[in-house]
């Protein structure tokens, strides 16, 4: 316990310090700065103080390692009222002794803060003293002796009164700091030096003053010789620059900066003077005459100002120019020793020739800018060590050449001689005469020389006249026997052509086979001259021909056309007249096309025995059969009469059935087949009146989204319920299916209430289905299709349901059934006769069920003919003939199966 009396005590002894720190911190610069034995003084007490918290922590050290021996001794509860104590006076001196560390610490950086701040001030203060003392000195010996020379006067003047303003300036610099100050003030032997030195300074400028006022008299003569003296200066520095012609380095840095220097020293001379002319002890009289004459030499001044400046424009003008021509210069100069190192090594001398100019140019064109000069240097030398270090090989390269060059002209001799040696049939004509040009043309590209290769350029010539002989002695030989050959090619084109002109094939698979053979009648030699205008109207015959036909396959599907552009226009004109306004009023005024004719190409040309026979190609065709007359309003075809009603064009049901007969007249106009040129305004008037329907419709195109999007709810709710129609049907099917294996009689029948209620209410659902308006084709894979699947696998579970039970098997049924889906199968896959001839169906009756299935199909697609509908529909066929049952002792079912795949493989074929 008393232990823990001592601790306490240190504890209250490091409070103490630590309230002492404070005050000390607290009362610096409260009454003013301290002086140096004071800041002295009381940083020996904060040293003091921290050697006091060092020795009250060690004793603190001593006396808790004392206590932590004592503990074994004590009892449990004794040892842990023990340690709690000393852990909270532990923590209570460790935090104020670190408290009282960080206080004295502060408190030692602001004593050493004002003892810095005042030698700082002590050492600057002695300083600026010591520096005036010395310059006072220096003033006062020449002072007392004053200068005959006014400028030194003046100058005397400026020194003494810049050291009398500095001194003001120090000691208006200490009334504004309050702290420098009382430093200032408590150095009394700096005050005294300060008050000597301003009382010095005064007296000398005193007598400087009269000193000046007995020289100013002296000075008037020497400023009218200075002045004459600038301008005469002025004006040769204005004659060099017009008559000497000056380099750029001279003129930028040392004429321009002569003249300016110069002018500006005796401008403000010139102005001072004026200023201090009042203060002269002159008679007004001469005052007067010397302001005058001032003033005028201050406009000369001018003046000589504006004169050098023009000059100096006019000259910089001519040098920027001389500067950019010889950049350019030494531009085009590194560009032509570029090319001529990009020389091959053949022109070795050109490129000597280019580097030799280059160097005598680059000399002569200087100076240029700066900014260029280094780069440009650089380049040049990079260039012309490339270039020297090329010339070293030239001429061993020449020489190489040269034999090189006699080397291969004497095989393409060889190679000549032996084309000379092998004509014997056109094939080797024709060979000889590519191989001639290859080797005429290698000759040209080998760099003539004729000192060395003139024996051998005389042979070639030789061997070429040799050449050319043999070859024109051949073809005088072989001309009748070719032109023999080219009549047989010509006789078998005319047969080509009159059998491509009775061929029932469509045109645009004749007429490129047409144009072929007349490429091929140009591209044959000439024929003996009697049967080749004889041949050449029997060819024309036969193309004309196709041409002919071709234009009546024009005029039946221009009629065709019409149909359809009539139906579209009763189609639009009751509902939508406002589209119908730029096209014709009525349907009377398309008409038919006028006869189409075509003139008769020329004879075909003589054949020559130097120019081959080019057989002009047949321009047009010859007069065609006259047009049927086009069909009158009655016997225009329409599509399925329009039910008269009273909707509107808003009313989109209507609006999509419009839609879709609009888009089944467009594949019907895609299937026909072209029309003749002169009446392709026939398709621009279709195309037109849809392009107008679909402008017009889309002032409706916000409502019908939105009809289209209800109507997307409406479906997917459809199938939602549908789906859990057919999955309450599933799980009924499955118990009745389990139940009915126990039943024992035979003739109970499995059809239940619910049922009955399922297939009712997945009736109303498909009548719901089919009341909407149909959807965008991009949803058909997500609503029609998976409404589809539904339904067939509702058939399916029922079917199944029915299958479970002996008595619900009806064969007959399944039977009629499995024929509704031939019939279906063959109308699409188009087998309807083989069906028919097969089950001894009557055509009659099939077409009337193709009918019915075919406005089936129109109410469950958009477009029911397209092939992907037809696939997707025989699809649908050939899962629900797997989904029926089938008997193995049947005959009907046998033969109805082999049938189904008699007609599937038939179209799988195809």
């Amino acid at each position: 316990m008393n232990v823990i009396k001592v601790l306490q005590a240190i504890l209250l002894k490091t409070r103490e310090i630590e309230k002492t720190a404070d005050k000390e911190s607290a009362s610096i610069g409260v009454a003013g700065p301290l002086t140096e034995t004071d800041i002295l003084a009381r940083q020996k007490e904060v040293s003091a103080q921290q050697n006091l918290i060092a020795t009250y922590q060690s004793e603190w050290q001593q006396h808790t390692e004392a206590l932590t021996q004592t503990l074994p001794t004590l009892q449990d509860t004794e040892k842990d009222a023990l340690l709690k104590n000393i852990a909270l006076l532990n923590g209570n001196f460790y935090t104020e002794k670190n408290r009282v560390i960080k206080k004295l610490n502060v408190l030692t950086e602001q004593l050493n803060d004002n003892l810095s701040a005042y030698t700082r001030f002590h050492n600057t203060t002695l300083t600026h003293l010591k520096e005036a003392e010395e310059k006072f000195a220096t003033l006062k010996k020449h002072i007392e002796k004053p200068p005959k020379n006014q400028k030194k006067v003046n100058s005397l003047q400026k020194d003494l009164q810049f050291q009398i303003t500095a001194l003001e300036k120090f000691k208006a610099t200490l009334k504004q700091n309050p702290s420098q100050l009382s430093y200032f003030t408590q150095s009394l032997a700096d005050h005294k030096r300060l008050t000597q030195l301003e009382q010095d300074l005064l007296t000398l400028k005193n007598h400087i003053d009269q000193t000046s006022q007995t020289q100013s008299k002296t000075s008037l003569h020497s400023a009218q010789i200075e002045r004459k003296q600038t301008l005469t200066a002025l004006k040769k520095f204005i004659d060099n620059l017009k008559t000497k012609p000056l380099n750029p380095t001279t003129l930028a840095k040392k004429n321009k900066h002569h003249f300016e220097h110069a002018w500006q020293q005796a401008f403000h001379h010139a102005q001072k003077y004026l200023k201090t002319l009042p203060t002269q002890l002159f008679s007004p009289e001469v005052k007067q005459r010397e302001q005058a004459d001032t003033e005028a030499y201050l406009q000369n001044l001018t003046a000589l100002q504006e004169t050098f400046h023009q000059e100096w424009l006019q000259k910089s003008e001519d040098i920027a120019r001389k500067f950019e021509d010889n950049l350019k210069k030494r531009t085009e100069i590194c560009s032509s020793l570029t090319a001529a190192q990009n020389l091959p090594a053949t022109q070795g001398e050109k490129a000597f020739i280019i580097y030799k100019n280059a160097l005598i140019s680059w000399r002569k064109a200087y100076p240029i800018p700066y900014a260029q000069k280094q780069d440009l240097e650089n380049r040049f030398e990079t260039l012309t060590s490339t270039l020297r270090e090329k010339f070293i090989d030239v001429f061993n390269n020449l020489e190489a050449q040269q034999n090189s060059t006699a080397q291969k002209r004497e095989d393409l001799i060889k190679a000549l001689i032996a084309l000379s040696q092998d004509l014997n049939s056109p094939k080797d004509i024709t060979h000889a005469e590519k191989k001639f040009n290859e080797i005429h043309t290698q000759w040209k590209q080998l760099k003539s020389n004729l000192d060395v290769n003139y024996y051998l350029h005389k042979v070639f010539k030789k061997e070429l006249s040799h050449f050319f002989t043999k070859r024109k002695k051949f073809l005088a030989e072989f001309t009748a026997e070719q032109k023999k050959e080219n009549l047989n090619k010509k006789r078998k084109l005319i047969e080509q052509i009159n059998d491509l002109s009775t061929t029932s094939h469509a045109w645009s698979k004749v007429k490129p086979q047409a144009l072929k053979l007349m490429h091929l009648w140009k591209k044959t030699s000439p024929a003996p001259k009697k049967e080749s205008v004889e041949l050449w109207e029997q060819f024309q015959t036969a193309f004309n021909t196709l041409f002919e036909r071709n234009h009546e396959g024009n005029t039946n599907n221009l009629i065709k056309k019409q149909k359809l552009l009539a139906s579209l226009i009763d189609i639009l004109k009751p509902l939508y007249p406002e589209v119908l306004e730029p096209t014709p009023s009525s349907k009377e005024e398309i008409t038919s096309p006028p006869p189409q004719e075509k003139p008769t190409p020329p004879p075909e040309p003589t054949p020559s025995s130097k120019e081959e026979n080019t057989s002009p190609p047949p321009q047009e065709k010859s007069t065609p059969p006259p047009e049927p007359t086009p069909p009158s309003k009655e016997e225009i075809t329409s599509p399925p009469p329009q039910e008269k009603s009273t909707q509107t064009p808003t009313d989109f049901k209507h609006l999509i059935q419009t839609m879709q007969n609009i888009d089944k007249l467009q594949y019907e106009w895609k299937q026909i087949g072209p029309v003749s040129q002169e009446h392709k305004t026939i398709e621009n008037d279709f195309h037109d009146l849809i392009k107008r329907f679909n402008t017009h419709q889309q002032t409706n195109i916000a409502m019908l989204n939105k009809v289209q999007n209800e109507t997307i709810a409406a479906k997917r709710k459809l199938l939602n319920t549908l789906e859990d129609l057919i999955h309450f049907q599933s799980s009924s099917s499955h118990t009745s299916s389990e139940s009915k294996v126990e039943k024992t009689d035979p003739s109970s029948k499995p059809n239940e209430p619910s049922d009955n209620m399922a297939s009712q209410s997945i009736k109303e659902l498909q009548a719901k289905w089919k009341s909407l308006p149909p959807t965008p084709r991009e949803y058909y894979q997500k609503l029609d299709i998976p409404y589809r699947k539904l339904l067939d696998k509702y058939n399916y579970i029922k079917k199944q349901h029915h299958a479970h039970s002996k008595d619900d098997y009806n064969h007959e049924k399944v039977l009629e059934e499995k024929r509704a889906l031939l019939i279906r199968f063959a109308i699409l896959t188009n087998q309807e006769k083989v069906l028919a001839k097969e089950l001894a169906y009557n055509i009659r009756d099939l077409a009337v069920k193709k009918i019915k299935f075919i406005m089936e199909l129109n109410q469950k697609y958009r477009n029911p003919l397209k092939n992907e509908t037809r696939v997707a529909e025989l699809n649908v066929i050939k899962e629900n003939w797997n989904q029926l049952p089938s008997s193995a002792t049947s005959e009907q079912d046998k033969k109805l199966y082999e049938l189904f795949k008699m007609l599937r493989n038939t179209h799988s074929k195809y």
